[in-house]
């Protein structure tokens, strides 16, 4: 009679007879320092650790942490063993993501484990350093297989050759980054990266570069955002941007727009700051006729898209600077928080209400 029963699998055999794809798309659901503690389970895990596709590395969740420069040599350590298996196996890296939180990583190490997983055929890169300002060679990010790159925070990059860095790299953002010559703006990005299609930048105090000027053929996404209240406004902003269809746009007024090609825009996103001095000369009673930037002229560039949204700052150019010219059958959705009061005392409020019910 026992010999007529079936013998049930342990949870050992269960897991064990699962085909390796299975076991390695559960090991994505765990972060990387995780995942490195499988191999003690038998060979096989560590072999699977090796096919992992996506890296994932954090300083600051080390599972057994520990204090001073010995936490910090184990990380290192970590990541050394870890990539140099991966190039032992050849094996490829589709995402690898690195923060830096707590401790000292050198410059060199960062920059050899950078072009290691370049060598691998990386296709998403993310770089996170929050501890300590980082220089990288701009050339360090060429690849040919490279299409998603987000760098951050508190890195200086050296100025690009003129030779491309990626021809197949997609999307960037760069996260209170500088350049070697903040003249140049976004000249060595676009032209590092001829494919670029979508670009997020955000700026903070001592950390900026952009001189206002953009051009490119290639461009569909663009975010800028710019967090410094001090910051001077730009002499001169201007889009040559003729197959831009976002727009996400966040900095002090300028004093001067134009170059403006936005035709393909579909929706655009505006908060434009006065600064203190702007605000001063407004409420001087000598003001009549003072035109904080050229506001106008922007809003004229952006003239055919279907979708506007304004912050209160940029709802104060609106009301009192744009009239005529809206192409008809675009929605205008306004953030209408701490703004009653500009509506209700406006001579324009009633155009502005027109314009949201269409």
């Amino acid at each position: 009679m026992d010999s007529n029963k079936k013998a049930i699998p342990s949870s050992k055999d269960l897991i064990s007879s699962l085909p390796d794809d299975l076991l390695l798309h559960g090991l994505t659901f765990l972060t990387t320092k995780e995942a490195a503690l499988t191999p003690v389970l038998s060979k096989r895990w560590l072999n699977l650790l090796q096919s992992l596709p996506i890296l994932d590395l954090d300083d600051s969740l080390l599972l057994n942490p520990r204090k001073g420069q010995r936490k910090n040599g184990i990380f290192r350590d970590f990541v050394d063993r870890l990539l140099s298996r991966r190039v032992k196996n050849s094996s490829p890296v589709t995402k690898f993501s690195l923060k830096c939180r707590q401790g000292s990583v050198e410059q060199d190490r960062v920059i050899q484990w950078i072009r290691t997983v370049i060598d691998l055929d990386v296709l998403e890169l993310s770089l996170r350093f929050d501890y300590r300002i980082f220089h990288l060679p701009f050339n360090v990010f060429t690849s040919k297989t490279l299409v998603n790159l987000r760098i951050g925070t508190r890195i200086f990059l050296s100025q690009a050759s003129s030779d491309f860095v990626s021809l197949m790299l997609k999307s960037l953002v760069l996260e209170s980054v500088s350049f070697g010559d903040a003249k140049l703006g976004f000249k060595p990005i676009l032209s590092a990266f001829p494919s670029l299609q979508n670009l997020r930048i955000h700026e903070s105090k001592q950390w900026f570069y952009w001189n206002g000027s953009i051009s490119s053929p290639t461009l569909k996404k663009l975010v800028y955002r710019r967090d410094d209240d001090s910051s001077v406004p730009k002499t001169c902003v201007s889009f040559d941007t003729r197959t831009l269809v976002y727009l996400d746009y966040s900095d002090v007024v300028a004093d001067k727009y134009e170059n403006l090609h936005l035709d393909s825009l579909v929706e655009a996103r505006l908060d434009l700051q006065l600064t203190a001095k702007q605000i001063m000369r407004i409420s001087a009673p000598d003001n009549v006729g003072f035109v904080p930037g050229d506001v106008t002229t922007l809003f004229m560039g952006i003239r055919y898209v279907k979708i506007l949204c304004l912050t209160p700052d940029a709802l104060d150019g609106l009301i009192h600077y744009v009239r005529e010219g809206w192409e008809e059958g675009y929605r205008l959705r306004i953030s209408w928080d701490d703004v009653s009061d500009s509506l209700s005392s406006s001579a324009n409020s009633s155009l502005l209400l027109r314009l949201n019910n269409k």
